[in-house]
């Protein structure tokens, strides 16, 4: 008899997820700082901005924070809300993380003048991570429920 392996361990959450830990925690948010910190500066050299902020910078982190950490609330909300569907968990914690980031930009702008458009441009761009974000989560979650139940 083989040892069980970490697929067919029983998802954390009902929905699949895995609950974040310390350290997983940490490692998403550096995983995807790296990424968007990487993306950003590539797009931005392409444009021709050789330079940025570090004021920007650790607004891109608080704001990784928050993404990372409303993922933490969709868990929560998904098992306190066991009868109402996930779509509503899913809606209950970007209305929690967007009213955050907004509150985070507001905040940046009480330090260093924003650009006229940064409302609009922060919405579309968490929005947009957010979305690619749940893709990824909802993706794994059914594969580890398909690989879970396979003898």
């Amino acid at each position: 008899m083989s040892a069980p392996t970490r697929l067919a361990d029983r998802p954390a959450t009902p929905a699949g997820l895995p609950r974040l830990t310390l350290r997983s925690t940490a490692v998403l948010v550096c995983v995807l700082y790296t990424l968007l910190t990487v993306t950003s500066s590539s797009l931005a050299l392409l444009r021709g901005i050789e330079t940025d902020t570090h004021l920007h910078l650790l607004a891109r982190f608080a704001i990784t924070v928050v993404g990372v950490g409303c993922v933490s609330v969709y868990g929560l909300l998904y098992r306190r809300l066991r009868r109402a569907p996930a779509t509503s968990a899913a809606v209950a914690s970007y209305a929690v993380a967007m009213a955050s980031v907004l509150a985070v930009t507001w905040a940046l702008g009480r330090i260093e003048p924003l650009h006229p458009d940064a409302y609009r441009d922060i919405a579309l761009n968490f929005t947009t991570i957010y979305l690619g974000v749940a893709a990824a989560l909802l993706t794994a979650s059914r594969w580890r429920r398909r690989h879970a139940s396979s003898p």
